[in-house]
């Protein structure tokens, strides 16, 4: 890949801020952010002080996003609350681990790899769980299946929505446009909502979405944006920036 006028044009899905972003324009990549989720304020905030306001009465919390650690974290110190030391930690995925780490000493569970909820619910500490007390720290919506499968083993699991997600208010024009003009083009997907927000927002325009060559970062996302009628789909390892990074440079335009 090029840095020239003629290189290719890169859609980040991703909600901002991320890292991801800056990562992709630290090496000269044409970037055009177009945030697929919408971030808002949480729905329910009244829950809040019986779930994040009482985090000492759970065995384990686990945070699905490094958005969920920085809302947890801003709404401990709107309250005066600290980070309890005894906590037990886990995380989906790096960045989010990475997150928790710049707020507590508490140890952090993480994956070895993959980074997704199924990964997660395989690590022994989630595999017997029964009576146990979960909290899980995330967005509304999103995927049910780690809460599903942490019930199904017998686990109490309370969430803590500490912040909102929906589809994003805005017109595709500017969108579609960058992608007419790009011939050499590629949308950046990590979320299954993210790749449906899209097929929403272009609505009856969406033969130039699906001729987009995409990179997602997981299997799951492949055949579902194979399903939906895409044409050109490109694997990641996982959703980490770095893995995005290097699938992304090897992609041959």
């Amino acid at each position: 890949m090029t840095n020239s006028s003629n290189a290719p044009l890169i859609i980040s899905t991703r909600p901002i801020p991320n890292t991801l972003n800056q990562k992709i324009q630290s090496v000269g990549i044409a970037l055009r952010p177009f945030p697929a989720i919408e971030i808002t304020a949480p729905l329910a905030p009244e829950k809040l002080p019986t779930t994040l306001g009482q985090l000492t009465q759970y065995d384990v919390i686990l945070f699905i996003s490094p958005i969920a650690v920085n809302k947890a974290a801003i709404w401990l110190k709107k309250h005066a609350l600290t980070w309890p030391k005894s906590l037990k930690l886990a995380a989906m995925g790096p960045a989010t681990a990475a997150m928790l780490k710049k707020q507590t000493t508490a140890a952090v569970i993480i994956p070895p790899s993959d980074f997704t909820s199924e990964a997660l619910l395989a690590l022994p500490e989630f595999v017997d769980i029964h009576g146990k007390k979960l909290l899980l720290v995330s967005g509304n919506a999103g995927r049910p299946v780690l809460e599903n499968t942490l019930k199904q083993r017998g686990a109490l699991v309370d969430r803590a929505e500490v912040y909102g997600r929906r589809c994003p208010q805005v017109e595709p024009q500017a969108l579609l446009q960058a992608l007419a003009a790009h011939p050499q083009r590629l949308i950046i997907i990590t979320s299954g909502e993210a790749l449906n927000n899209l097929i929403t927002l272009v609505q009856n325009e969406r033969s130039l979405l699906l001729e987009t060559p995409l990179l997602v970062s997981s299997p799951r996302l492949n055949k579902q944006a194979c399903a939906l009628g895409f044409k050109q789909i490109h694997l990641a390892k996982d959703a980490t920036d770095d893995a995005l990074l290097v699938a992304l440079k090897l992609v041959n335009f």
